[in-house]
């Protein structure tokens, strides 16, 4: 497990901007626009037909992460939508699990 006390955010959490933000909220607020080599490892978990959120967004992050030298993981399923919770009944995978394997992978847990 890590130790220590470190200025580097330990997390990240995103949210949404509404149904109709302005272009200025997006330039503002958009995540893949605000990540430097401080930004936290980060998995990203995402389903291919969200029509919520595109799959593009959470591709823009990781490609985002990866120039800034991030550790990053990005898991895209191919159905799942948006919110599916714990269990994507689309698939036999659990994302929870992948996400326990990352974690410690990362030294968070063990």
């Amino acid at each position: 497990m890590r130790v220590g006390k470190s200025a580097r955010a330990a997390l990240c959490l995103l949210g949404w901007l509404g149904s109709a933000p302005s272009a200025a909220d997006i330039q503002r607020f958009s995540a893949e626009l605000a990540i430097s080599k401080e930004t936290p490892p980060t998995l990203l978990i995402h389903a291919a037909d969200d029509v919520t959120v595109p799959v593009a967004n959470s591709i823009r992050f990781f490609e985002a992460l990866q120039e800034n030298k991030v550790p990053a993981q990005l898991m895209v399923y191919p159905a799942g939508g948006h919110g599916y919770g714990l269990n994507n009944a689309t698939t036999g995978d659990r994302w929870i699990e992948r996400c326990r394997q990352w974690l410690q992978s990362q030294g968070w847990i063990s």
